[in-house]
């Protein structure tokens, strides 16, 4: 799992980190935010499987970059609510294609069978894993 997970991000500092000045723990955070506007950092983790450490130093790098801004929580002072900012989104629309056309490469390695049986495997993993966080 560790080689393919590391292969399938081998790409990502040459076509997008160097050139936009993003991290992958900050695109990571950019993907999680168009989906989900106004999450946490605690959303963001959870969506992403980050460490809250990886996701706080993310947000604030798009922070400072003009990607990204925070308010307080009306529900709660000691809560940041996150979004992408008119920056952060522009550049989300011009690099998500690139990631998407990165994932079609990849799964298109595998015939339609194996995609399915790759998702099921990989979302059994995934609630397993989310189970074991939560006990």
């Amino acid at each position: 799992m560790l080689q393919a997970a590391n292969l399938t991000v081998r790409p990502f500092p040459s076509a997008l980190g160097r050139p936009f000045r993003l991290t992958l723990a900050s695109w990571r955070c950019m993907m999680a935010l168009a989906a989900h506007p106004d999450a946490c950092g605690d959303d963001i983790a959870r969506t992403t499987g980050l460490d809250k450490m990886s996701v706080s130093r993310g947000l604030r790098a798009l922070q400072r970059q003009g990607r990204a801004h925070r308010a307080i929580d009306p529900a709660g002072a000691h809560r940041s609510l996150w979004e992408l900012s008119n920056t952060g989104w522009a550049m989300f629309d011009e690099l998500a294609p690139l990631a998407l056309a990165r994932e079609r490469h990849i799964l298109a390695l595998l015939d339609f069978r194996a995609r399915k049986e790759l998702k099921a495997g990989l979302d059994g993993v995934v609630e397993q894993l989310l189970g074991d966080d939560a006990s």
